[in-house]
């Protein structure tokens, strides 16, 4: 063979070696994949993640890459910083979440997803996977360590929505990708669009529609003001829930209620916050709303029960008191409020610090009601109960001296005349 034969041969030779090299390489890393998801399959993260990275150290393969990153996401122990995350080989009947971070059953695993999935992207700028996989780590970010986690840029839920936006355009639609970007999409305020993919998401599932996602469609559509719209999403979600959630049962029903009452059905509305009690007794934003509602209906009595279940719940929180002034005066009771204030005075006359609230509102009302007088009398009896309740608390008590000499001092030119 002449040396003008070999020159042409050799790249011809190189080439066929290069493609029996990445054939060789390429069925490794099916190998890799396969064999991750049985390992997957049988809680064994760690192993999992190690036999892709063997397989593929540089994170060159896309596949591998998000392989990775979705075990990875199932960390429950992660830093901060989220740049590192800790893995376990799980035993029988254990799971992630019962191992505490620096537990000697896990292991850390250092891994930059920004920094990867960037490269990967910069090559393959048509792989919706790649945008997808970002995405889900913007998101699984947002929700771990809220919106602030990424300094000096944009807000983690806005990375995420932003890549998910990406992957949708490049074809990725199915109902699990629907969930997520509908849940970034929410984090990031728009609702509307949230509200589509979610919407999307349910047109595309042949079984039972997760609760979650029909909680999140309903919250979405209450946010666009579309109470009508939001209404049956409501009450799928808390069927969906029941008997195994009664906390979210009951958020789902709080919104029902909530659509029920803008829809103008103030009975339904009300027989929602009566489900939510009946699940959570002592439930103060249905107590609230259920007073909020009967005051409304003109129902008196009802409302009257409804805030001394209220105020029985945290007797000391003048948060409580607050809102019960709010209510009632909004809805032009200022007579049955100072009734209910005096029943209270006396079912909890042996509690300074339930007492001291009471009397504090009472004085309040009284000095909105123009007796200057009362309400001084009033305001200094709550002081007097609230000092017994809270020793060595001066700031409480000088609040109420500020009011009382506010009211004096306000009272004085009328006197006069």
């Amino acid at each position: 063979m002449t040396d003008r034969s070999f020159s042409l041969l050799l790249p011809a030779l190189l080439l066929s070696l290069a493609q029996a090299f990445a054939q060789s390489a390429g069925a490794d890393r099916d190998s890799a994949l396969a064999q991750a998801r049985s390992l997957v399959a049988e809680g064994r993260y760690a192993s999992a993640y190690k036999l892709l990275d063997s397989a593929d150290p540089g994170n060159l393969d896309p596949r591998l890459a998000v392989a990775k990153l979705d075990i990875l996401l199932r960390d429950s122990a992660s830093n901060l910083t989220d740049r590192s995350f800790a893995l376990a080989d799980l035993k029988p009947g254990q799971r992630l979440s019962d191992l505490k971070a620096g537990s000697a059953d896990l292991e850390l695993v250092p891994f930059d997803a920004e920094a990867v999935f960037g490269a990967l992207i910069s090559r393959e700028p048509d792989d919706r996977q790649l945008y997808r996989a970002l995405g889900d780590f913007y998101l699984d970010a947002r929700i771990h360590f809220g919106d602030s986690w990424r300094k000096g840029g944009p807000p983690v839920s806005a990375l995420a929505l932003d890549n998910y936006r990406k992957a949708a355009r490049l074809g990725a639609q199915d109902p699990p990708f629907l969930a997520h970007a509908g849940l970034a999409a929410i984090f990031a305020g728009d609702f509307a669009e949230a509200a589509g993919y979610y919407r999307r998401e349910l047109d595309g599932i042949s079984s039972a529609a997760p609760p979650d996602d029909l909680y999140n469609l309903a919250y979405a559509l209450s946010r666009t003001g579309d109470a009508a719209a939001a209404l049956p999403y409501a009450l799928q979600a808390s069927r969906g829930y029941r008997g195994a959630a009664p906390g979210k049962e009951a958020d789902a029903l709080r919104l029902a209620s909530d659509a029920y009452a803008k829809t103008g059905d103030a009975a339904r509305a009300i027989a929602s916050c009566e489900e939510i009690l009946a699940l959570i007794p002592d439930d103060t934003g249905a107590l609230e709303r259920l007073v909020a509602l009967r005051l409304a209906g003109g129902e008196v009595q009802g409302a009257g029960s409804a805030a001394r279940r209220l105020f029985a719940v945290f007797p000391a929180d003048p948060a409580i008191g607050k809102f019960l002034l709010d209510a009632y005066l909004a809805s032009k009771r200022p007579r049955e409020l100072f009734s209910l204030l005096e029943g209270l005075r006396a079912a909890y006359s042996a509690d300074d610090a339930a007492s001291g609230n009471i009397l504090y509102f009472e004085g309040v009302l009284l000095d909105r009601a123009g007796y200057p007088e009362r309400a001084v009398e009033s305001l200094a009896a709550a002081k007097l109960r609230l000092e017994k309740a809270y020793p060595g608390n001066p700031a409480v008590f000088s609040g109420i001296d500020e009011m009382i000499a506010g009211i004096k001092r306000e009272a004085k030119p009328s006197e006069s005349r």
